[in-house]
């Protein structure tokens, strides 16, 4: 389990409702789950599939490649992932999701 800090109008993976904002909540991720990991290239970390931000490919395991969104409130569908992520942050996604 995870703990997921909301600080705007967010969604709580696997629950229903509109959570208060501010608060902390314990959750088990989702597979394919859009998530935010905090300081990861300040922390020299790759990100797996639908994790962010990236701002380059390089940003992200393997070939997986970083999903630039539009701008900094955009909250753009990333293939193969759910959720709507942090506005305005990219997050890796396999380019083959995006094909068919």
């Amino acid at each position: 389990n995870l703990t997921l800090p909301l600080n705007g109008p967010d969604t709580v993976p696997g629950c229903s409702g509109t959570p208060f904002s501010y608060k902390n909540y314990c959750v088990k991720r989702p597979e394919n789950y859009l998530w935010f990991v905090p300081d990861a290239r300040k922390n020299n970390l790759t990100l797996a599939r639908c994790e962010g931000d990236c701002d380059v490919d390089n940003d992200c395991e393997g070939n997986l490649k970083c999903f630039l969104r539009d701008d900094s409130t955009a909250r753009d569908p990333v293939p193969g992932c759910c959720g709507l992520g942090v506005a305005g942050a990219d997050y890796c996604y396999d380019p083959n999701d995006n094909q068919g």
